[in-house]
């Protein structure tokens, strides 16, 4: 599968590095959005499978969970009100936040407490180096 070959069979196997995050960004994406449904599921496959993931990974997927709560991917729905967090979501959430925990541990960069944040997860946590909760 293309998981396999890209965790598996790419340097360095069994992880994520930037450049491998870049690459999967640019193949899966246009203008920051992911094409396709099949391409979502592949980035949150990769990042299930992964022993590391960059923080560019983590911080895109949680950008696309973002996007859809917000319909900034969606023009049709433009002026549409934006959505709660719904089950899926909160599991789309939870996936990312076990790779960051494989990755990094319990430390949060300040890039991706910003983007839960943003996400609507981190509500009235300050300081650097925040912890997941």
């Amino acid at each position: 599968t293309m998981t396999d070959f890209i965790v598996r069979h790419c340097y360095p196997h069994g992880a994520m590095d930037e450049w491998n995050a870049d690459w999967l960004i640019a193949m899966i994406s246009t203008r920051g959005v992911v094409n396709s449904r099949i391409e979502r599921d592949l980035l949150f496959h990769i990042i299930d499978t992964a022993a590391r993931i960059p923080d560019s990974l983590s911080i895109f997927a949680l950008e696309q969970i973002r996007l859809t709560l917000s319909h900034e991917a969606c023009p049709a729905e433009h002026g549409a009100p934006e959505r709660r967090l719904a089950m899926e979501d909160v599991r789309l959430v939870c996936r990312v936040m076990a790779a960051i925990a494989r990755s990094r541990g319990v430390n949060l960069t300040d890039r991706e407490a910003r983007m839960l944040r943003q996400v609507g997860i981190l509500i009235g946590l300050g300081g650097q180096g925040e912890k997941a909760a």
